[in-house]
């Protein structure tokens, strides 16, 4: 997936320190620096949690020619963001929010370092042309608006807004898009976010219903989809003729900066990818519930939305065991196991932006061979799945006495693995009907096969993927390895 991001690129500054009693100045606290740090903010952040989640990023801004501008560049290029787009004012500044921390979450106080200076009518036509020079390489365009200054000096002006949106408009490309101050500028964008206060400005007027009041609001702004987040009340979107409510995941809180940003990206991201509505918003409140639990802005990965969804909201693994018939509750329990029929959801997030890799096999007895087919096969994309033959389909397909393992050992002894990202069990006898739901683009088999003899592959390369095959090495095989145990375990084998 390949995203443009535009608007307010600030750096947020992070000053932890330690309290060393009172000033000997006049009666306030003193704080010792510790540690001084520094990440994306504002639209960066936007930019920084798309990039995480394995998104092909562009970030289109102005800011100052200055040294935090410098600093702006360089930590686009550590989070692998096209940093070509940023247009650079010398009579403007880098905005940056300095915040002194006593303790992990812990803010004593924030320092605002704002840009005062409107954009030029110049600059501001070259930022335009630009992104819209840029829009055919795009499949998401997002707009955000951070400016809370009184002049309104912001990167994301009307202007741009209408000329952005109509380009986008003519391309069918989908525009998503939140603002701090001014949300009713964006009018006939695809999905556009607020919060609470954002709606207030918006015009709804609590005790008011909010489902009612969107739905009369999105008609008006003509907008695909309204997004009202309301902090620890979850979500509420309406689209079309459909809508919504989403609970917040429950999480200990231990910084809220930057959880609006994530929950916005990921949620954009699933919908420019396909995704249902209410699907999207999901993975929007599971991203949220991440970000919260992290002191400062630290976007989420994939991986981190990957763990988080180990376990249904509200549910238990052993509720989770029951719609995963012969797997055991243990083996739930571990946030890399997905029950076959989840697998689908659960790799939605991702399509367009990883690479996934699919393999399969009993995995009985797991052994050196086993070890460096998964590390090959992880190394073939971004995300691997495991499928692995439940106990029935084992002996089905090798024989009585096997599996040696139980699934939920196997399982288990996967998940370990830090070359595997996701396990499931499947009970045919061939993993054909897993491939249908993952649709990896990369197949991969180990063993002495030809491309031709591996299942799947007339699907995988139908969808323009490709099939791989690592023969195993040294010999290894599960046969020999049992009857070598048998031998030792006889005593007739040289010690």
């Amino acid at each position: 997936m390949r995203v443009g991001v535009v608007g307010d690129l600030y750096i947020d500054e992070y000053v932890q320190g330690r309290l060393v009693g009172v000033s000997p100045e006049m009666p306030v606290p003193r704080l010792a620096e510790c540690t001084r740090t520094h990440q994306l903010g504002a639209a960066g952040n936007v930019a920084a949690s798309f990039a995480a989640m394995g998104a092909t990023v562009s970030m289109f801004a102005v800011i100052g020619q200055d040294a935090e501008g410098d600093r702006a560049r360089a930590l686009l290029g550590d989070a692998g963001i096209d940093a070509s787009g940023l247009q650079q004012d010398a009579g403007r500044v880098t905005g940056t929010f300095t915040r002194f921390l006593a303790g992990p979450g812990r803010h004593y106080l924030r320092l605002d370092r704002e840009n005062r200076q409107p954009i030029g009518v110049r600059l501001r036509a070259r930022l335009l042309e630009r992104i819209a020079g840029r829009l055919h390489d795009l499949d998401l365009l997002y707009l955000s608006d951070y400016d809370e200054t009184p002049e309104r000096s912001g990167c994301v002006s009307p202007d741009l807004v209408r000329a952005l949106v109509a380009a986008a408009g003519d391309r069918g490309l989908p525009v998503a898009a939140s603002s701090r101050l001014a949300p009713a500028v964006f009018a006939g964008t695809t999905y556009l976010f607020c919060n609470r206060a954002e709606a207030r400005g918006l015009g709804w007027a609590p005790p008011e219903p909010l489902g009612a009041w969107m739905t009369v609001t999105r008609e008006a702004l003509g907008v695909s989809l309204l997004v009202v987040t309301e902090g620890e009340a979850g979500l509420t979107w309406t689209a079309g003729d459909d809508s919504g409510t989403v609970p917040a995941v429950p999480a200990a809180v231990v910084d809220p900066c930057g959880a609006g940003d994530a929950l916005a990206a990921v949620m954009a991201l699933a919908l420019a990818s396909g995704s249902a509505p209410g699907h999207a918003a999901r993975l929007g409140a599971r991203a949220a519930a991440v970000a919260i639990g992290r002191a400062g802005t630290v976007p989420v990965t994939w991986q981190d939305l990957q763990a988080s969804l180990a376990v249904p909201s509200g549910d238990t693994a052993e509720s989770a065991a029951a719609r995963a018939p012969g797997v055991t509750p243990t083996a739930v329990r571990h946030p890399k196991f997905v029950p076959m029929a989840e697998m689908a959801d659960r790799l939605a997030p991702f399509r367009g932006s990883a690479r996934i890799v699919f393999t399969n096999g009993c995995f009985d007895l797991l052994h050196a061979g086993h070890v460096a087919l998964l590390e090959a096969a992880r190394r073939e994309g971004d995300l691997l799945v495991v499928g692995i033959n439940s106990d029935r389909s084992t002996r089905a397909n090798k024989g009585p006495g096997r599996p040696v393992l139980p699934e939920e050992d196997r399982v288990a002894i996967l998940t370990a693995l830090e070359a595997v990202d996701l396990v499931t069990v499947f009970d045919e006898l061939t993993p054909i009907r897993l491939i249908r739901q993952i649709g990896p683009d990369v197949l991969v088999k180990g063993g002495d096969y030809t491309e031709d003899e591996v299942v799947g592959r007339d699907l995988v390369e139908a969808a323009g993927g490709r099939v791989v095959v690592f023969p195993y090495q040294r010999g290894w095989n599960t046969r020999t390895l049992i009857q070598s145990l048998r031998t030792a375990s006889d005593g007739t084998r040289a010690g």
